[in-house]
């Protein structure tokens, strides 16, 4: 009689990969998979009425700092407004306005102690910016109006489709800025979610 065959390390990786039910191979996506590891944030800042956008300071936006690891973050971007909107993400700008205040990066895994290496415009680390005036100079890499009646919600904007292909993979200690305005008084809101992944050299 054959002696049996030792398990071997792929025998035992394929096992763990396996539904113990069916014996069907169990398979995630990576972003699925960050969120188990802790490394998938969400942060988002939303208003009731936007208010009609004659000047810049009418828009609403999320500012932060990528940090300069190789941590980098790979985002999604949802923009939401009840009428016409103008959305815009920009890489790299500048501007002189003071925030009004800073909104959370949470973990999606609520059972992480895990921390987003993005800082807001004063370096504090976990947190963004929002409602800093609009920034100028560097690249515009998302220019889009949603539209639609003011009295339908508008469906997300800015390369927003769910998805990784549809991520954005942001620069190591670089500044971005997505901003939303409209030329009437809407609801709108910025949602950005994203997952942190050490880049291979």
């Amino acid at each position: 009689m054959a002696k049996p065959r030792a398990a071997t390390f792929t025998d035992i990786i394929l096992n763990e990969m396996a539904d113990d039910a069916t014996n069907a191979m169990k398979a995630i996506e990576f972003e699925h998979h960050q969120i188990h590891e802790g490394y998938h944030f969400t942060a988002m800042h939303s208003v009731a009425d936007i208010g009609a956008a004659t000047t810049p300071d009418d828009a609403i936006t999320l500012t932060f700092v990528t940090p300069d690891t190789t941590r980098w973050a790979h985002m999604v971007l949802l923009f939401n407004a009840v009428g016409i909107a103008l959305c815009r993400f920009r890489e790299g700008g500048a501007t002189g306005a003071s925030p009004t205040g800073t909104v959370a990066c949470f973990n999606n895994n609520r059972n992480s102690d895990n921390v987003s290496g993005l800082v807001d415009l004063s370096a504090a680390p976990g947190v963004i910016s929002y409602d800093a005036g609009l920034d100028t100079g560097g690249l515009l890499i998302v220019d889009e109006y949603i539209s639609g009646a003011t009295t339908n919600q508008n469906r997300a904007g800015g390369g927003s489709e769910s998805g990784g292909r549809f991520e954005w993979m942001l620069k190591q200690n670089t500044r971005y800025q997505a901003s939303i305005f409209s030329a009437a008084a809407v609801g709108a809101s910025i949602v950005l979610h994203w997952y942190e992944h050490i880049a291979s050299a």
